[in-house]
């Protein structure tokens, strides 16, 4: 268990390699298998262990930077 802000650990993560996705929510890149958008601020991250996480529009955003999608 950690006792640090999500923003504190964020700023620790390899920006390469870790993307904040929504507000409790920080995934490696490696393990991202899926990207959804149900609408266009919402959606979720399929990840390779079978996890659903959710996906704010700032994470779609940096996630689709990182992946070279518009």
């Amino acid at each position: 268990m950690l006792r640090e802000s999500i923003t504190a650990l964020e700023a620790k993560l390899n920006p390469n390699k870790f993307v904040r996705l929504h507000r409790s929510a920080i995934v490696n890149i490696d393990y991202v298998r899926e990207i959804h958008r149900d609408a266009r601020t919402e959606g979720w991250v399929l990840l390779s262990a079978g996890e659903r996480v959710r996906l704010n529009k700032t994470g779609w955003r940096k996630l689709a930077a990182m992946n070279g999608i518009s």
